[in-house]
């Protein structure tokens, strides 16, 4: 009987100590994979944190680049300031230079300008203030040193060979008149420097006319005035130029005239009054 117990205790020790192994195997076994797993994220995060790394620096690489540009342009343009102001200085210089040894054509030049401007204030009204800005501008560049007396006497040349120009072209043009107490923007048919029409953009025409005092605009009188100044804006638009026009004369001591162009563009060839 004692010999039976002994046998059933063996046995019993043997399979508790074979559940005890089996149970530490299949911890060691769950141990092992989460650390698999551990391992395997912080490679994963550790990747990661390198991918930032290397792109960080590579935005400061290129923050660096475009600092360096932008220190490259700024240093070019302080350069090219620099030179810009040497150069506006040296032109100056020369400019006080020349105005000095041509001092006595001032006088000559102001005079030269008065003159140019009252003609053109005399004559035909056609854009008269921006013919006479024209010469103010050259005045007032002289005045401020920016271009010597001989220069101011070449562009008021040029002013004079554009009077000329105008006194040989006609065509269609706008321009700002007063007519019958009104201001208003129009279409003018300029003939060389001697008679001009208009058409408002209601389709009022009339001419320039000229009186005892002056220069002044008026209304187209009658149907044959009104159809005649139509006829010579509607041929114009159309590029035609060639023909006979009977037109109101605006001119001093006329009522009415006629013109008969050239087959040149822009010329007036001849004028006759009735």
């Amino acid at each position: 009987m004692r010999s039976k117990l002994s046998c059933l205790v063996v046995i019993a020790l043997v399979f508790s100590a074979i559940s005890i192994g089996s149970a530490k195997k299949n911890n060691a076994t769950g141990l092992a994979k989460g650390l698999v797993r551990l391992r395997v994220e912080v490679d994963a995060l550790a990747a990661e944190l390198e991918a930032k790394k290397t792109e960080k620096k590579n935005k400061i690489e290129s923050l660096a680049r475009q600092k360096s540009e932008l220190k490259m342009m700024l240093s070019r343009e302080k350069t090219r300031m620099s030179q810009l102001r040497r150069r506006l200085r040296d032109r100056q210089k020369k400019v006080e230079e020349r105005a000095k040894a041509q001092e006595a054509l001032i006088p000559i030049v102001k005079n030269a300008a008065s003159f140019l401007k009252e003609t053109i204030g005399k004559g035909l009204p056609f854009k008269i203030k921006d013919r006479r800005q024209e010469i103010d501008r050259i005045l007032e560049r002289m005045e401020k040193k920016l271009i010597t007396p001989g220069e101011a006497v070449a562009r008021l040349w040029e002013r004079v060979e554009d009077e000329l120009r105008l006194a040989q072209e006609n065509g269609l043009y706008t321009q700002v008149i007063q007519v019958e107490g009104k201001t208003q923007l129009v279409d003018v048919a300029k003939l060389g420097m001697v008679m001009l029409y208009f058409q408002t953009r209601g389709g009022s025409l009339g001419l320039a006319y000229h009186s005892n005092d002056g220069w002044t605009f008026r209304s187209a009188k009658s149907k044959e005035e009104k159809k005649s100044i139509s006829k010579l804006f509607e041929m114009l638009r159309k590029g035609i130029r060639t023909g006979y026009f009977v037109l109101p004369n605006g001119l001093p001591k006329v009522m009415e005239g006629s013109f008969e162009s050239s087959k040149k563009p822009d010329d007036v060839e001849e004028a006759q009054n009735k």
